[in-house]
C-alpha cells in the first residue's frame, strides 16, 4: 500500500524551486518539495510581484493527494539536485 503523503504524490516535486520560474534550487533540503497541483500564487515581495508553488517536507498530506503515474518520467523537466556540499560544486 502507498502511503498517501507529498513524497509519493504525483503532483509534488523534490527539491524543485519554489519560484515558478527558476529551472532548479542549490539550497533546498532533500525532503523538501514543491506542489504543483494548483497554479503559483502571486506574493508581493518587496514591491516585486514573484509567483511560488507552495513548498512542504515529504511527509505532509493533502486532500488532494494523486497517484504517482506508473513507469515514472517528468515529462521532460529535469531538477537535477546533488547532495550537499557538492552542489555548491555542481552549480
Amino acid at each position: 500500500m502507498t502511503l498517501q503523503r507529498c513524497a509519493t504524490c504525483a503532483w509534488w516535486r523534490r527539491q524543485a524551486p519554489c519560484l515558478s520560474s527558476a529551472t532548479r534550487s542549490l539550497a533546498v533540503p532533500y525532503e523538501e518539495g514543491t506542489c504543483h497541483r494548483n497554479a503559483p500564487a502571486v506574493v508581493n515581495n518587496g514591491g516585486l510581484a514573484v509567483s511560488l508553488f507552495p513548498t512542504t517536507h515529504e511527509s505532509r498530506f493533502c486532500g488532494q493527494w494523486a497517484a504517482q503515474p506508473t513507469g515514472g518520467g517528468d515529462d521532460g523537466e529535469r531538477v537535477i539536485a546533488f547532495p550537499p556540499p557538492a552542489n555548491r560544486i555542481a552549480a
